[in-house]
């Protein structure tokens, strides 16, 4: 059974989604009766980038649900992965802005609520006005975390963003630890890196035995190395570096 048919079924209850957490049962049942559980395959498009903003506000609910949120600015971009219990048009709740387009990058499953029908239980509820700004706050912490630390090796904004990824989006195999979505370009592009940087990072990796990857899937045997090397900026290659294996590209 999908996510959204065992939502629609009450088998999951508001407790098991992170932006419900601080809401009374009440309010959760309300923003639930206005609202539409919808499931976006790979590539669909979730919210359109307008100058208006977008008809309705986006709740991610699946914990391996992943969009990528793009806001293109005449020649200038950025792109932002989003996850369970993030907001798609926050923002706009409280002003019209340009809405980046927002694509399923997984299967991902959102609640849809009408913008209208957002703005006013937001200006009648305290508590749900209260939740969407802390949305926003760890919205942009994570930026200025995850994305903003330019003067950081590649290697390591590399190994900062995969763990964004595994804490928000990833889950457990009998290989490791998973993430899977992403490509190569979305990666590079979140990190305002060239696609070689991301994949001599990648390879680099790879050699010590931090990652393996197949095509938009990269499995990660060890977090704590992968975290060393995110804090540290590097950790010594293997001494076999054929051990590594061949390079496969996402």
């Amino acid at each position: 059974m999908t996510p959204a048919r065992r939502f629609k079924r009450h088998e999951l209850g508001f407790g098991d989604y992170p932006f419900f957490r601080s809401l009374s049962t009440e309010l959760c049942q309300e923003i639930f009766q206005a609202s539409r559980v919808r499931q976006y395959g790979r590539g669909a498009r979730i919210r359109g980038m307008t100058f208006r903003g977008g008809d309705s506000v986006h709740i991610v609910l699946n914990d391996t649900g992943i969009v990528s949120e793009e806001l293109v600015h005449h020649e200038a971009s950025t792109l932002r992965f989003r996850h369970q219990g993030h907001v798609l048009g926050d923002l706009d709740v409280f002003a019209s802005s340009r809405a980046p387009l927002a694509l399923a990058v997984t299967t991902t499953v959102t609640m849809a609520v009408p913008m209208n029908v957002m703005r006013s239980m937001v200006g009648k509820h305290p508590t749900l006005m209260r939740a969407v700004s802390v949305a926003i706050t760890e919205r942009l912490r994570t930026g200025d975390r995850v994305y903003g630390m330019f003067a950081r090796p590649a290697e390591q904004r590399l190994c900062g963003l995969f763990l964004e990824l595994l804490d928000k989006s990833g889950f457990m195999t009998e290989d490791g630890y998973r993430v899977e979505g992403p490509s190569q370009q979305d990666l590079a592009q979140a990190l305002m890196l060239s696609r070689a940087t991301v994949e001599n990072a990648l390879r680099s990796l790879r050699a010590k035995r931090a990652v393996r990857t197949s095509y938009r899937s990269f499995t990660f045997p060890d977090l704590k190395l992968l975290e060393k090397i995110e804090a540290s900026g590097g950790a010594p290659a293997p001494a076999t570096a054929s051990a590594a294996g061949p390079a496969e590209y996402a």
